[in-house]
């Protein structure tokens, strides 16, 4: 028990530690979490097995984090324990624990010959008689000060057992919308729910690609869509419904006209609907989030979508009987889930999914950009009895050739154009333990005033039974300071020389610089042994 006490409270094991946390976090900053499997095939092919193999996918979610973050809090719990003992020793006790050594061995010291000092009458406190006959006396000022060290540890494990807190008990979400549209919030179990179903979903895919039989996957399947039901009975009664009421993007003034526009802030006006209308709204803009009963919404995302798509419609040379379209090609606008029947036609068309910059990435078809690069359009065709006619894709006039290789229809789709609409993109939290992070950042700001702004100074006079005298300051202070608290204090004891030649200055290499002790005394026979702790 010894033994894990000193490896926790020691300064080594918080380095550790906290590098290992800063590490993860910058891995967790490089990598976007929470995507699907392509999305990391598609961005990183090489490094993409590992990332999903080691959780990086949702790195603050895993084991590995997590379990740094609670071996940190534990460390720092151990360490706030014994600064507070400390604390309390050298805050009540601190002339009882004292030793001649101790005070001799202090910087900013002088040493008086037998006879050259009068009687001290003390400082008007109890001194204390060691056993050899020394007689110890203590002024202290600025005790408050003391108080800061213990406020620096305690607010900072308060900030990582809120931090710790939150990541085992928060939730948060994505969501999107454009200007108009409205978002159904759901309750706060039901986002759990989802989030629990999106990890074990994940975990399902990795398990199916190394083992298909496992058997653990249909229990894995069995609890997603037990998680899903309580996502889809919460998106049928939200806890209110999100308006996005206007998306504009403020620039710089001052921009060169023939330079690109410099983007100032992205704006996302919102509305908050309940089940008796509107009840409030805010503007969202980058670190300026807008919060409403147990969510907060932090503006994340900004991008341009492509709802509408306009298509150069051609024959199918490899059908069976090629379109017949009057001796002319056809264009044809469709939006996004819209299902739209041309005159020319008798099937119906309906826009499935737009890839802005697409490619291959294995056997699957994503798009790496949202930059309208390489656009690809995937197009399904319905009878007019409402029977599936086909599939097709339709691709840039440049790849236009691949068109009838992945069309089961009598013609071919070329994209033409896309007409981009502005989306945000909102991150919706829930962290509990919040007020929990800012309550220690408050008392860590406390603690650093107290610590830089508060002076401390202890006053030592020790009375050899020899007539030897010793006066010593030690502080949280510049030594050029407590020097002159030391020719004070040589005055206040009756030698009226203010540290002239008199007496004898404490013994020590000359080219060693005098500086002052800091709060935390040396090491005491009833302290903790060996390294000291944080």
């Amino acid at each position: 028990m010894r033994l894990l006490r000193k490896l926790l409270v020691s300064l080594r094991t918080a380095i550790i530690l906290i590098a290992l946390l800063s590490a993860l976090s910058v891995i967790g900053t490089l990598i976007p979490q929470q995507r699907e499997g392509p999305f990391y095939l598609a961005n990183y092919p090489r490094l993409h097995p590992g990332i999903l193999a080691l959780g990086f996918d949702d790195l603050y979610h895993g084991r590995l984090f997590l379990g740094v973050l609670g071996l940190l809090s534990l460390s720092t719990l151990a360490c706030t324990h014994t600064r507070i003992k400390l604390t309390r020793r050298r805050f009540f006790r601190r002339l009882a624990t004292a030793t001649p050594a101790e005070i001799m061995s202090m910087p900013v010291a002088q040493r008086f010959a037998p006879g050259q000092v009068p009687d001290f009458p003390g400082f008007g406190e109890s001194g204390r008689t060691t056993e050899d006959g020394t007689r110890l006396d203590l002024r202290v000022t600025g005790r408050p000060a003391l108080l800061g060290s213990p406020l620096l540890h305690l607010g900072f494990l308060l900030i990582l057992l809120g931090g710790l807190g939150g990541h085992l008990f928060g939730v948060e979400m994505g969501i999107t919308g454009v200007a108009g549209e409205k978002v159904a919030i759901p309750p706060v179990e039901a986002v759990r729910a989802a989030a629990r179903a999106d990890r074990l979903r994940r975990q399902g895919r990795e398990l199916q690609r190394l083992n298909p039989q496992d058997p653990t996957l249909s229990r894995l399947q069995q609890e997603i869509e037990v998680l899903e039901a309580i996502y889809h009975a919460g998106l049928a009664s939200p806890a209110f419904r999100l308006h996005f009421v206007d998306l504009w993007v403020d620039y710089h003034e001052g921009t060169a006209s023939t330079a690109t526009p410099m983007i100032k802030a992205w704006n996302t006006r919102v509305e908050v609907i309940t089940a008796d209308g509107p009840a409030s709204g805010a503007v969202l803009r980058v670190n300026e989030p807008f919060s409403h009963g147990d969510y907060t919404f932090y503006q994340a995302d900004w991008a341009p979508q492509y709802r509408t798509v306009d298509l150069l419609v051609q024959p199918n040379p490899r059908a069976t009987a090629p379109a017949d379209l009057g001796g002319e090609p056809r264009r044809l606008r469709l939006t996004l889930g819209e299902p739209f029947a041309p005159a020319w036609s008798s099937q119906t068309f309906l826009l499935l999914d737009f890839l802005p910059d697409f490619k291959i990435m294995g056997k699957q078809f994503v798009s790496v950009s949202n930059n309208l690069n390489n656009p690809a359009a995937r197009i399904v065709a319905y009878n007019p009895d409402g029977s599936l006619a086909g599939h097709a894709w339709g691709f840039s006039a440049r790849m236009s050739e691949m068109g009838h290789f992945f069309s089961d229809l009598p013609c071919q789709f070329v994209v033409e154009d896309a007409q981009p609409t502005f989306q945000s993109g909102l991150q919706v939290c829930h962290d509990p333990f919040a007020p929990l992070v800012w309550l220690g950042c408050w008392i860590m700001v406390g603690g650093l005033a107290m610590t830089f702004y508060l002076p401390y100074f202890e006053e030592w006079v020790v009375r050899r039974p020899n007539g030897m005298t010793l006066i010593a300051v030690a502080g949280n202070r510049p030594a050029a300071t407590l020097r002159q608290r030391l020719a004070g204090l040589a005055q206040e004891v009756g030698t009226g020389n203010g540290g002239s030649p008199q007496g004898t200055p404490h013994a020590r290499t000359p080219s060693a610089p005098v500086a002052a002790i800091p709060p935390t005394p040396p090491q005491t026979s009833d302290e903790p042994p060996k390294e000291p702790p944080r």
